[in-house]
């Protein structure tokens, strides 16, 4: 039985009849002025300019409220107008005045409709931060978008502080004409005691446990807001670690909704994977063994209910120099048959998997990770939906989609065309530049994650999505989830690109709050796992690298699904890193094992391990944490395996990883967050790198033979003086037979002597 998320998407009046814009000759979807352009100018004889009126309201008309929050600006403004085609553009007819709730307000009324509208700040144009819609006019201009249907607005809805209370919390909003809202925690309505109602303010009086996120939800009719609260927990995902768990493919823990398709091979077939499987992995301390702070898993909507054919290029790379190009025409090739199991094929925009489970597992779930401070992120498949599906049923003729089709690769060249061609000939692209298009998938999918609760997305082909889309996507995530600093939604985006330049193009107030790193991915499976590069020249990369993200965060990574596995390039069996098209022939014609040396697992401890040290959201693929063998899609997608399934050095690297995941997590919640300090080595050469993420750690690689260095101790690392070196993780095969504790001898060299093929943290205290 499918699940459907219920979407309304209508325009009412105040009877309850859907209405169209009166026609009253005005511009309602933009005609602003530019940015950074005047307002109406007063009249040549000094008075005022006339006064614009866009008609009456109905007489049971609810007003509007617009308000902007300066609190947290450097420098707070003398000015604030309100301008749009409400008022004719006159920026200088409605003031917006600072009320007692120490945000700027004003109201108004008029007829109902869409109205484009803007802030004037001290004489410069913003848009409104706290609105979710914007639109584009055709000066190419982007302005608010305010849609008013003559009721109280739910987007009105801000939350103004939090401080503590007899209670627990008390929790300050801002509701103007919303004084009917009906509140509830964690799926639990709350008692009217909890709620004073004063005027345009609210205040929620709330007992939040320690180590948990907790669901606030406020909703108004049909509509929600949800508003994540957390209490002794990091709002910084880059102090947590995030978990890859292809559902499907990662604990079956209900057979009842398996249904495997019948004519497809069990490697591209649904395997069992879904929600309540997660669950289980959850309340067993799976997740939290291995120090994890977020789980991203598969977009949930439903995909095909028939298999698709492909055909998959069928050569030997090895007899070709792994030269093998997937739309070489020329190439021999045989029909593949597929199943949607990865989750890129969606149909509509809110119908869910079924094979993945039921919209009440998926809330229990994401219930279960946050009841253990865990934050769930949902792959976003925005790009496309399948051709089977109601979308694109329903909207082909309304210009939905950018047709004619043309294929990426084969009749229009990804770089040039990737924002308008189609993935496949089944997945349709969305004409997501036209603004009707973006803003019924983008309700979609803010209402999916108010059902349900999850706190970030996961972008899939970013490069492939018009900036316009991705803008509106952040400005969404902003006012639907992040007022008043309620929360930490995050978006990660995939831009697949060794540039990285390019990839931090994406990032930014306008575009993702980070990326997936993979410029640093190529540099560290060139170090680690095919060995082409020393550690110097791979520290040397990567901090450059980061140099140009500034700060923002970003997600380095040791393998993804989309690549080989990093054991099975580490053993040398796969041709390269990247090299797509020979990786998948092999993981057709002769997928590989298990590694039969300690060598891939060790190097696989080492790339996990800098990956977990340097500044960012390290992500840690399903089965990276014991060494999961595998070429290229799909065989990079293989169940997952626990407990007594994995073999000896599949245990012991587990061990490992839980050990480092665990020492990550002590070591950040006991400081600020890594500093600079990590791009100050303390020793490298080619084999061995030594370096300091915080002011009371330090890193030791050792990709060689068994050896001693001296370790000098940068004076200005330490906080305090004194104490003692421990290491607290160690990834080798003899770690008894090497140092495990110093005693710190400020600015002077000490003999260490370090295992062969190791990777250790360490830990210092007074």
């Amino acid at each position: 039985m499918k699940t459907r998320f219920l979407l309304i998407f209508v325009l009412v009046a105040c009877d309850g009849e859907p209405v169209s814009p009166p026609d009253t000759g005005i511009v309602f979807d933009g005609g602003s002025i530019p940015d950074g352009g005047s307002a109406p100018i007063p009249g040549a004889d000094g008075g005022a300019a006339p006064l614009f009126d866009a008609g009456q309201a109905p007489a049971d008309c609810q007003p509007v409220t617009l308000f902007l929050d300066t609190r947290s600006w450097d420098q707070q403004p003398q000015e604030v107008m309100a301008a749009g085609a409400f008022n004719g553009w006159n920026g200088s007819q409605t003031p917006m005045t600072l009320g007692d709730e120490g945000v700027f307000v004003t109201t108004w009324n008029g007829p109902p409709g869409r109205y484009a509208y803007k802030f004037i700040v001290d004489g410069r144009w913003i848009r409104d931060p706290h609105n979710p819609r914007i639109i584009d006019d055709e000066e190419g201009n982007a302005n608010s978008l305010l849609v008013h249907d003559c009721r109280p607005r739910l987007e009105s809805l801000y939350m103004l502080g939090k401080t503590p209370s007899a209670v627990g919390w008390r929790l300050d909003f801002f509701a103007p004409g919303l004084e009917a809202l009906e509140w509830s925690l964690n799926r639990s309505d709350l008692p009217e005691a909890a709620v004073v109602r004063d005027g345009r303010t609210q205040q929620l009086n709330l007992n939040l446990l320690d180590g948990q996120i907790h669901e606030l939800r406020a909703k108004w009719g049909q509509q929600q807001r949800l508003i994540h609260l957390s209490e002794g927990l990091s709002e910084d995902w880059r102090d947590g670690l995030l978990y890859y768990a292809v559902t499907d493919r990662f604990r079956n823990g209900e057979p009842s909704n398996d249904q495997p398709f019948a004519d497809v091979p069990e490697i591209t077939n649904y395997q069992g994977g879904d929600f309540a499987g997660l669950t289980q992995a959850l309340e067993e301390g799976y997740f939290t063994d291995l120090g994890v702070g977020a789980i991203w898993i598969t977009w949930p909507l439903d995909n095909p209910e028939e298999a698709e054919t492909s055909a998959i290029v069928d050569v030997d790379p090895f007899q070709r120099q792994c030269n093998v190009n997937p739309y070489d025409r020329g190439l021999p090739r045989q029909d593949r048959r597929f199943s949607g199991f990865h989750g890129y094929w969606p149909k509509d925009f809110s119908t869910l998997e079924e094979h993945f489970g039921t919209a009440e597992e998926l809330q229990q779930f994401i219930a279960a990770a946050h009841a253990r401070g865990i934050r769930v992120m949902f792959d976003l498949t925005a790009n496309h939906v399948h051709i089977s599906g109601s979308i694109y049923r329903d909207h082909q003729a309304d210009g939905w989609f950018n047709e004619p089709a043309r294929v990426c690769g084969w009749e229009a060249d990804w770089e040039t065309e990737g924002e308008t061609c189609w993935f496949t000939p089944q997945l349709p692209d969305l004409a997501l530049q036209r603004p009707e298009v973006r803003e019924a998938l983008l309700e979609a999918v803010f209402k999916l994650v108010e059902e349900t609760g999850a706190d970030g997305f996961r972008v899939d082909a970013v490069k492939h999505l018009p900036r316009s889309f991705l803008r509106d996507l952040r400005q969404g995530v902003r006012a639907r989830f992040e007022g008043g600093g309620t929360g930490s939604f995050l978006t990660l985006g995939e831009t697949f690109s060794g540039d990285a330049a390019s990839v931090a193009s994406y990032v930014g107030e306008e575009g993702m709050h980070g990326q997936f790193d993979f410029p640093l991915n190529m540099a560290l499976l060139e170090a680690f796992a095919l060995g082409q590069i020393g550690l110097r020249q791979l520290h040397e990369r990567v901090v450059g690298i980061q140099n140009v993200y500034g700060g923002a965060p970003m997600s380095p990574f040791a393998g993804n699904h989309d690549i080989a596995r990093f054991v099975s390039l580490a053993e040398g069996g796969l041709c390269g890193a990247w090299n797509m098209g020979a990786n998948q022939a092999i993981a057709w014609q002769d997928p590989p094992s298990s590694p039969s040396t300690d060598l891939p697992y060790l190097r696989l401890q080492q790339a996990l391990t800098y990956a977990y040290f340097i500044p960012g959201v390290p992500l840690l693929y399903y089965g990276d944490e014991f060494g999961m063998p595998g070429a290229g899609d799909p065989d990079n997608r293989r169940m997952m395996r626990f407990g007594a399934e994995l073999n000896d050095r599949e245990a012991r690297t587990l061990g490992f990883v839980q050990r480092l995941g665990q020492a990550r997590r002590s070591i950040l919640s006991e400081g600020p967050g890594f500093q600079d300090g990590w791009r100050r080595e303390w020793w490298w050469d080619g084999q061995t790198l030594v370096f300091a993420p915080t002011s009371d750690s330090f890193v030791v690689l050792n990709r060689g033979p068994s050896r001693q260095i001296d370790l000098t101790v940068d004076p200005d690392q330490l906080l305090q003086p004194g104490g003692t070196w421990s290491r607290v993780a160690c990834g080798a095969l003899d770690c008894a037979a090497s140092t495990e504790q110093l005693v710190h001898r400020h600015g002077s060299g000490q003999a260490v002597v370090l295992p062969p093929e190791s990777a250790s943290v360490w830990r210092h205290r007074p």
